[in-house]
């Protein structure tokens, strides 16, 4: 009997000198990619920059007025992407990233009215296009940001 529980005794020993590491490394690994998933941004962010990008090469393209800004879905992807905003954990992202609200709003509230002159009409579009651009450009680099460290 002695014989059989020294050789069990060694076929564990030699099972937990392989397994002891492997099991190690397996915890670490694991540990490694929580930790990673746990501070990474959402990806929800990255779909929505994506559709604020196109909702605003559409104005830029052309003047849109209130009712296709109330109608297009850009409402509801700006709310939930201020929802997501305090989620990012660096600083200088999460800063850049709370422009994009602030340039859709702009861009958002360049109407024009029927009590309007020509020239205020034609300052609305303008001003209105100018900052659908800008907001193209500071979505598009926030997705190369937001791109790079995933």
């Amino acid at each position: 009997m002695s014989d059989v529980t020294d050789w069990l005794s060694a076929a564990g020993g030699i099972v937990g000198a392989i397994g002891g590491p492997a099991g190690i490394w397996a915890a670490w690994s694991q540990h490694r990619e929580n930790r990673r998933q746990r501070e990474a941004e959402p990806e929800e962010l990255v779909t929505l920059l994506g559709k604020v990008k196109g909702f605003a090469r559409e104005v830029a393209n052309g003047y849109k007025d209130n009712e296709w800004f109330q109608t297009c879905g850009a409402e509801d992807v700006i709310k939930r992407f201020e929802e997501l905003i305090h989620l990012v954990r660096d600083r200088d992202l999460r800063s850049d990233l709370g422009d994009v609200p602030y340039l859709y709003s702009n861009m958002r509230f360049s109407l024009t009215y029927p009590y309007q002159a020509d020239e205020e009409r034609y300052s609305a579009v303008l001003r209105q296009a100018q900052q659908a651009e800008l907001l193209q450009i500071k979505a598009g680099e926030l997705l190369e940001v937001m791109r790079e460290r995933r």
